[in-house]
Protein backbone atom coordinates (compact mmCIF):
# COMPACT_ATOMS: atom_id res chain seq x y z
CA UNK A 1 0.00 0.00 0.00
CA UNK A 2 1.63 3.49 -0.66
CA UNK A 3 1.11 6.37 1.27
CA UNK A 4 0.92 10.19 0.22
CA UNK A 5 2.89 12.12 2.51
CA UNK A 6 2.09 15.20 3.21
CA UNK A 7 5.41 17.93 2.72
CA UNK A 8 5.15 20.26 5.39
CA UNK A 9 8.49 22.25 4.67
CA UNK A 10 9.80 23.41 1.13
CA UNK A 11 12.55 25.65 0.62
CA UNK A 12 12.24 29.45 -0.64
CA UNK A 13 16.06 30.33 -1.32
CA UNK A 14 18.32 29.41 1.42
CA UNK A 15 15.39 29.11 4.02
CA UNK A 16 13.47 25.99 4.85
CA UNK A 17 10.02 27.41 5.01
CA UNK A 18 7.05 25.65 7.00
CA UNK A 19 4.25 25.65 4.53
CA UNK A 20 0.95 27.45 6.62
CA UNK A 21 -2.29 25.51 7.44
CA UNK A 22 -4.64 27.26 5.06
CA UNK A 23 -6.90 28.65 7.69
CA UNK A 24 -9.74 31.04 6.98
CA UNK A 25 -7.59 33.86 7.60
CA UNK A 26 -5.03 33.16 5.24
CA UNK A 27 -7.78 32.29 2.66
CA UNK A 28 -9.16 35.80 3.57
CA UNK A 29 -5.89 37.37 2.89
CA UNK A 30 -5.21 35.38 0.15
CA UNK A 31 -8.49 35.85 -1.84
CA UNK A 32 -8.61 39.78 -1.22
CA UNK A 33 -4.75 40.09 -2.62
CA UNK A 34 -5.66 38.16 -6.30
CA UNK A 35 -8.33 40.15 -7.30
CA UNK A 36 -6.01 41.34 -10.34
CA UNK A 37 -6.23 37.82 -11.90
CA UNK A 38 -9.93 38.11 -12.50
CA UNK A 39 -9.50 41.19 -14.29
CA UNK A 40 -6.70 39.80 -16.36
CA UNK A 41 -8.66 37.21 -18.09
CA UNK A 42 -11.49 39.21 -18.70
CA UNK A 43 -9.15 42.19 -20.57
CA UNK A 44 -7.69 38.80 -22.15
CA UNK A 45 -11.14 37.59 -23.51
CA UNK A 46 -11.88 41.54 -24.61
CA UNK A 47 -8.69 42.01 -26.41
CA UNK A 48 -8.68 42.08 -30.08
CA UNK A 49 -7.19 38.47 -31.30
CA UNK A 50 -4.13 40.54 -33.05
CA UNK A 51 -3.13 42.33 -29.88
CA UNK A 52 -3.56 39.32 -27.45
CA UNK A 53 0.51 38.19 -27.93
CA UNK A 54 1.75 41.87 -26.31
CA UNK A 55 -1.03 41.33 -23.79
CA UNK A 56 -0.17 37.65 -22.57
CA UNK A 57 3.34 38.72 -22.20
CA UNK A 58 2.30 41.56 -19.81
CA UNK A 59 -0.02 39.36 -18.00
CA UNK A 60 2.79 36.51 -17.58
CA UNK A 61 5.19 39.45 -16.19
CA UNK A 62 1.91 40.51 -13.58
CA UNK A 63 1.46 36.73 -13.12
CA UNK A 64 4.87 36.24 -11.81
CA UNK A 65 4.60 39.18 -9.78
CA UNK A 66 1.40 37.27 -7.80
CA UNK A 67 2.92 34.49 -7.39
CA UNK A 68 6.25 36.19 -5.52
CA UNK A 69 3.29 38.15 -3.38
CA UNK A 70 1.23 35.58 -2.84
CA UNK A 71 4.01 33.66 -1.37
CA UNK A 72 5.75 36.03 0.74
CA UNK A 73 1.62 36.82 2.04
CA UNK A 74 1.72 33.69 3.36
CA UNK A 75 5.17 32.68 3.98
CA UNK A 76 6.01 35.46 5.94
CA UNK A 77 9.35 36.19 4.20
CA UNK A 78 10.23 39.82 2.91
CA UNK A 79 9.15 39.89 -1.04
CA UNK A 80 12.45 41.89 -1.76
CA UNK A 81 14.43 38.37 0.11
CA UNK A 82 12.14 36.08 -2.26
CA UNK A 83 13.16 38.48 -5.48
CA UNK A 84 16.68 37.78 -5.04
CA UNK A 85 16.80 34.53 -3.23
CA UNK A 86 13.79 31.97 -4.48
CA UNK A 87 13.41 30.81 -7.97
CA UNK A 88 9.89 30.87 -9.52
CA UNK A 89 9.72 26.71 -8.99
CA UNK A 90 10.35 27.26 -5.58
CA UNK A 91 7.37 29.82 -5.09
CA UNK A 92 5.12 27.51 -7.01
CA UNK A 93 6.08 24.82 -5.20
CA UNK A 94 5.46 26.88 -1.59
CA UNK A 95 1.55 27.53 -2.92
Amino acid sequence: MMFAFKKDRVRLGNKQVEVPKLTRARLKKLTDHIGTIGEYLVKLFLTPENERAVFIVAAADVAIDEIYELTSLLSDLPLEYLDEHASIAECTEFL
